[in-house]
């Protein structure tokens, strides 16, 4: 292997690999040996911080990639023996210096330090970070071409932009045959709740009810919290947050300290072993706090000081009626900031309101989720919440006719609504759920604990803190409710378990399997029903898991040159040729 370096002394140990087939990246798990289909995203619609390195690492490959049947067979016919035995040796790496250059995207700089049939063609985003795309413009066809690009990861600023390795080990692109599936979906609609849509869950095979408000995800209801999950996931990392997953269980110690382990009425209490007795966390401020503490001890050490979790949570709810909108045990993200003063925490609230806005936006929710006025602000006069319009919600929104701001009903004055933005008097009730919610916690836990840090001067000086909720599974339970109709579920794209549900009618699972690869190839998911039933079954079920797209593979698509393609809330059908 021949390396150029420029910038670096090294290589990193770990480096991710990218397959680009025509308009399409695949991700290389190295585990695995597979290669995971990934749709780029246009750049145009992305972010991109031009003041930040970023490091490639390039290797070009010839037709002896196993993905070389992606190609035309007349473009590699016309290749030279050479061109085609052509070995994967000639690699090079570049450390790109975006101070001395200050246009990542000016092809004469790539020119000058790749060789001379690399020409540089266009910039993606994947998940919101930065690809550079490359042709081997000598060699192949311009629509038609081959190549792989390593980029080394983590880098030592979590604000450049780069491929995160979630996106590696947590693959959700393999397709499914329902015949070697070890679920299946019921006939009639369960009633276990006060809602429809946790009986459709139940029906459709997403979830079941080990008790009143406990419920287990099944492969199905997994894939979407997996999916919620990765849409937070990307817009807390972007503004600098940091995962980590802490204990379900909390020290009474450390709620008697915060006063809340015999003022909080649906705390689970636990008695150990040894009589001692343990909280089962429905928050974890009484964790947090005192973990940050060995963290925390300079004013340089609140710059970003901001971590999350996906954790599962328990309330003793005195009424667990509403399925996964409201019970016992729940999937919640929560997220927690640590400041020097309230102005440091004010610039990181907003950061956590605009990325809250994104997130609901992703998850299809966004015209229907309003920013709410709420009380329990501890640093503040109010809390915030958001909460989704929502016919059987549990909050009335009083919401103002002038400004349009929205208040929670316990804010608002029984002498008479005053909307706290423009005064106005004027307003009408919405029926909400609350989807998330965001506190100005001010020094309330940090003093418990003793949490400060030492000012540039020596002085020691109070932490301000933050927190930032948002309920993952009650928001599967609000889409769910949201978007169904009279046939079943109806799932935005971004949250879907599949994107494609792939009704095979007669002998035709190997075309049906050749098309689920192309279709994932170019980022789709899809799940491939090849049950030994009638075609009504296999479409009444496709309407109940709500998969956003519906395909037909039969003889009589295949005679009108494709397959049957229906949206799952369009009337009509139309004939897809296959390439």
């Amino acid at each position: 292997m021949s390396v150029f370096r420029y910038g670096e002394s090294h290589l990193p140990e770990q480096c991710g690999r990218f397959l680009i087939i025509g308009n399409h990246i695949s991700i290389f798990d190295g585990n695995t040996g597979i290669y995971w289909p990934v749709k780029p995203l246009d750049f145009s619609k992305g972010r991109f911080d031009e003041s930040l390195a970023f490091p490639l690492l390039i290797q070009p490959r010839g037709f002896v990639d196993p993905f070389h049947r992606a190609l035309e067979p007349s473009v590699a016919a016309s290749l030279s023996a050479e061109q085609r035995q052509y070995d994967c040796d000639d690699t090079a790496f570049i450390f790109f210096d975006t101070e001395q250059y200050p246009s990542a995207m000016d092809c004469d700089i790539m020119r000058k330090f790749y060789p001379a049939w690399l020409t540089f063609c266009d910039l993606y985003l994947l998940h919101g970070h930065l690809l550079i795309y490359w042709k081997a413009a000598q060699y192949f066809y311009a629509k038609k071409y081959i190549c792989q690009i390593y980029i080394p990861y983590p880098f030592a600023s979590r604000r450049v932009f780069y491929i995160m390795p979630h996106v590696i080990y947590n693959p959700t692109i393999l397709m499914l045959q329902l015949s070697r599936y070890p679920f299946h979906t019921l006939k009639t609609v369960p009633q276990t709740s006060d809602n429809r849509s946790t009986g459709l869950l139940l029906q459709a095979g997403f979830v079941r009810q080990e008790m009143a408000g406990a419920y287990i995800y099944l492969h199905l209801g997994l894939r979407v919290l997996e999916n919620i999950k990765k849409i937070v996931r990307e817009e807390l990392d972007a503004i600098g947050c940091s995962e980590i997953l802490m204990t379900s269980f909390g020290t009474r110690e450390h709620w008697e300290k915060t006063g809340r382990w015999d003022t909080m009425d649906n705390l689970f209490k636990v008695e150990g072993a040894s009589g001692k007795y343990y909280a089962l966390n429905p928050t974890h401020e009484e964790i947090v706090t005192p973990l940050m503490q060995e963290f925390i001890e300079s004013y340089k050490d609140l710059d970003t000081c901001a971590v999350y979790q996906f954790q599962t949570k328990f309330r003793n709810e005195a009424r667990a009626k509403s399925g996964i909108l409201r019970g016992r045990e729940f999937l919640m993200k929560d997220l927690y900031s640590f400041h020097r003063n309230s102005e440091d925490l004010d610039v990181f609230f907003e950061e956590v309101r605009k990325a809250y806005v994104r997130i609901y936006s992703r998850l299809g929710l966004g015209e229907s989720t309003r920013y709410v006025f709420a009380s329990g602000g501890a640093f503040s006069k109010y809390s915030y919440e958001f909460q989704t319009d929502l016919g059987i919600g549990e909050d009335d929104v009083y919401v103002c006719s002038k400004c349009g701001q929205a208040h929670n009903e316990e804010i608002v004055d029984p002498m008479g609504f005053v909307c706290v933005e423009c005064a106005s008097k004027e307003y009408t009730i919405v029926q909400a759920c609350e989807v998330g919610n965001i506190f100005k916690l001010g020094t309330r836990f940090s003093n418990d604990f003793g949490l400060g840090y030492t000012d540039a001067l020596g002085k020691k000086q109070e932490v301000v803190m933050g927190c930032y909720g948002i309920g993952v599974s009650r928001i599967m339970g609000v889409i769910a409710e949201k978007f169904m109709d009279e046939k079943g579920l109806i799932w935005p794209e971004n949250v879907a378990p599949f994107t494609h549900y792939m009704i095979v009618i007669g002998d035709h699972l190997e075309e049906a399997k050749k098309l689920a690869e192309r279709l994932e190839t170019e980022g789709a998911t899809v799940l491939i029903d090849d049950r030994n039933t009638g075609f009504g079954a296999k479409a009444g079920d496709a309407d109940l898991l709500g998969i956003p797209q519906r395909i037909v593979l039969s003889d009589k698509t295949l005679a009108q040159g494709g397959y049957e393609l229906k949206g799952r809330t369009e009337s009509e059908s139309r004939i897809v040729p296959i390439r």
